[in-house]
């Protein structure tokens, strides 16, 4: 017996046109994703409202990974050409930005002389 052919548990997935297993391998979907996608398709024949709740979890959490992940590219790239002399120094937004970003990836500012470096690019350590 085929694997598609038995279910433990219910019969909610075998009544899907394309198991949700076999789209999420197929389409190299990551875990995350992966599990908001079977909430999702089984919500109507299993766990109603909470599964989308669930679903809306797992998503919750790809996006705040996703800004995390874009924020610090930024953040990075910007240290990075200032540090090389290739951009001037961060406006007072930017550098909130910055801030918030560090505080996002570590919970708190990082070295307090790479902020003066942000600051004052005269400063160097």
């Amino acid at each position: 017996m085929k694997e598609n052919e038995k279910q433990v548990g219910g019969t909610h997935y075998k009544k899907q046109a394309i198991q949700t297993w076999d789209f999420v391998y197929q389409n190299d979907i990551g875990y995350l994703e992966g599990n908001a996608i079977k909430y999702i398709a089984r919500w109507r024949d299993k766990g109603g409202i909470q599964d989308l709740q669930k679903a809306k979890h797992y998503i919750d959490k790809i996006i705040e990974l996703e800004e995390k992940s874009v924020l610090s590219k930024q953040v990075e790239e910007k240290l990075a050409a200032m540090k090389a002399g290739q951009a001037e120094c961060m406006t007072a937004e930017q550098m909130s930005v910055h801030r918030m970003g560090c505080v996002m990836m570590h919970g708190s500012l990082h070295d307090e002389q790479e902020d003066a470096y942000v600051i004052d690019p005269r400063i160097r350590g």
